[in-house]
């Protein structure tokens, strides 16, 4: 049977919806994430459970199909349709290639606040750039982009190297001196960052 993404999408915003516990103060919530849109008060358990029903469900998607059923929830109008987004392609890493990371860069550009800027750092982008190193270049952009949160997105999304302790190793594959040269002053605040990450 064919995948049905509109559907599917569905179906997740509506137990998204399920699962909300609103706020006394919503305005207060959207204010401490720094989210751009509402947020309907989903608990990350449920958020996180919804996910794994979904992978346990459709073990074999397909990144075209899993981009399909994605892209429409970020443009969604709440947190946790967005957060819900990045969670199913954080729930794929094995499928996630060029085509995943031209739609989190998209992503990046409209990202704003520190929920959804960490959430996309420290899960997806820091699969594919631990998956493929060749990435970090793009890290190394965006260390320089005007837009503070893609900067932001670049620190956190070095989670993965600075956890395994391998923080030098992609540095060290082909992204010359001025890679070399920002390590050293990033290292100790990387490091200060990230103890406060949830582990994976």
């Amino acid at each position: 049977m064919a995948f049905d993404a509109t559907a599917v999408r569905r179906d997740l915003v509506a137990q998204l919806r399920a699962a909300a516990r609103p706020s006394k103060d919503p305005d207060r919530a959207q204010s401490y994430l720094g989210s751009p849109v509402p947020v309907l008060g989903v608990p990350v358990p449920k958020l996180r459970a919804i996910v794994s029903a979904f992978r346990r469900a459709h073990r074999d998607l397909t990144e075209a199909e899993l981009i399909r059923l994605t892209s429409p929830l970020w443009d969604a109008s709440s947190f946790e349709e967005k957060a819900l987004a990045i969670s199913l392609v954080d729930a794929y890493p094995k499928i996630l290639g060029d085509a995943s990371w031209r739609l989190l860069d998209r992503w990046v550009d409209d990202a704003s606040g520190w929920g959804l800027c960490d959430w996309l750092g420290i899960g997806p982008i820091a699969s594919i750039v631990r998956a493929r190193p060749e990435r970090f270049a793009d890290l190394l952009r965006w260390t320089k982009a005007k837009n503070v949160w893609r900067r932001r997105i670049a620190v956190y999304a070095v989670h993965d190297f600075v956890f395994a302790g391998e923080l030098d190793e992609p540095w060290g594959r082909g992204s010359g001196r001025a890679g070399k040269k920002i390590v050293r002053g990033r290292r100790r605040s990387c490091a200060r960052m990230s103890e406060g990450f949830p582990r994976s």
